[in-house]
């Protein structure tokens, strides 16, 4: 997220410069999913001395070409961002797999991961330049017994969806590309991999035309972190905004730290107070940016975490107690929930999973 490889002519400090630039409006652009973030004077300014929040830089050759790799600092850069009121896209995004048709020698045919790597228009690379976690099909067996370029080029999201469940993705595109009038045409639908509709719709549908495949390819990528930066970027609302936020299934003081540390870098949390431990489960006073719903979304896309949250009227976590309870021993209470009492929120309830 705070790392950006430029190429450059030479080691010299003027070409440096220009490439640090550079880097830092890709880093910019990464941790904002907007390009438009750039012309906000706070940002601009900031791009123009880029030296004040590097970390780190090297050089390094790939292909008879030469690269400048710099790192950035993440906590300014984010102040930067926030003090601009401009949304943060944090390090939790979802993972999205591609069925892609393109032309061929043969007619058409699904774009595997073994195509996208050794494929020179560089659609890969440039979703990584822009923060876009995406994943191609392997095209094996399993995959062609299942999808077929029909299946694709015919939107038929059903089957596509029943193929996509073997891959650790939280969505997944249908994409087409084709040659028309001198330009190539294409269309895309973004699909949630789990939905539960009988009759998937898609979360987005859009269709276009670019000069070329390259373009064609990134055109899709910037249409994906549109919607994924309208679903994830955090922007601070102004507002005091807070909620309870429990996890069960603690084992131990490894478990309380990693969680700590897994809350502090999401975008949607201002800071967090434990309130209360209570054999396996800890809870967590979270102060927000934005809204409670913005929160579970970014919790939602986590596999390490799953949500059990079941609202009631009645019952409420015991009060407060020690680690020295034992982890994984269940008070009396284990299976109520907390409820909304007294004007305070309904605490989210989450199963940590990690180990």
């Amino acid at each position: 997220m705070d790392q950006a490889d430029i190429q450059v002519n030479s080691r010299s400090k003027t070409d440096r410069t220009n490439a640090l630039k550079q880097a830092l409006s890709q880093v910019f652009v990464k941790n904002s999913g907007n390009a438009s973030v750039l012309s906000h004077e706070l940002v601009s300014a900031q791009v123009q001395k880029p030296q004040s929040l590097l970390t780190q830089y090297n050089y390094y050759q790939q292909d008879n070409q030469l690269y400048l790799q710099a790192i950035f600092d993440h906590q300014q850069l984010v102040q930067i961002l926030r003090k601009a009121d401009l949304p943060v896209w944090g390090a939790q995004r979802p993972l999205t797999l591609f069925w892609l048709s393109m032309p061929s020698e043969n007619g058409y045919e699904i774009v595997s991961d073994a195509m996208v790597s050794a494929n020179e228009d560089g659609m890969n690379d440039y979703a990584i330049s822009q923060g876009i976690p995406v994943l191609f099909p392997l095209m094996d067996l399993d995959d062609l017994m299942q999808v077929s370029v029909t299946d694709v080029r015919g939107q038929f999201a059903q089957s596509v969806a029943m193929a996509s469940q073997r891959y650790d993705a939280e969505y997944f595109v249908v994409a087409n590309m084709d040659t028309f009038a001198g330009e190539v045409r294409y269309q895309m639908s973004l699909y949630a991999k789990d939905s539960q509709d009988p009759i998937m719709q898609p979360l987005l549908s859009h269709q276009g035309l670019a000069l070329d495949y390259q373009l064609a390819g990134q055109q899709m990528m910037d249409k994906l972190a549109q919607y994924f930066v309208s679903q994830y970027a955090i922007a601070s609302s102004g507002e005091d905004l807070s909620t309870l936020l429990s996890f069960v299934g603690i084992a131990s003081m490894k478990d309380v730290v990693e969680i700590e540390s897994y809350l502090q870098e999401l975008t949607a949390v201002k800071a967090i107070q434990l309130h209360q431990i209570n054999a396996d489960t800890v809870t967590y006073a979270v102060d927000l940016f934005s809204q409670v719903a913005d929160l579970q979304r970014l919790l939602n896309i986590d596999n390490r975490i799953q949500d059990i949250t079941i609202p009631q009227t009645e019952s409420t976590l015991g009060s407060g107690s020690s680690f020295d309870q034992g982890f994984g021993q269940s008070p009396d209470q284990t299976n109520e929930q907390p409820s909304e009492k007294d004007g305070e929120p309904v605490t989210l309830i989450y199963q940590w999973l990690a180990r």
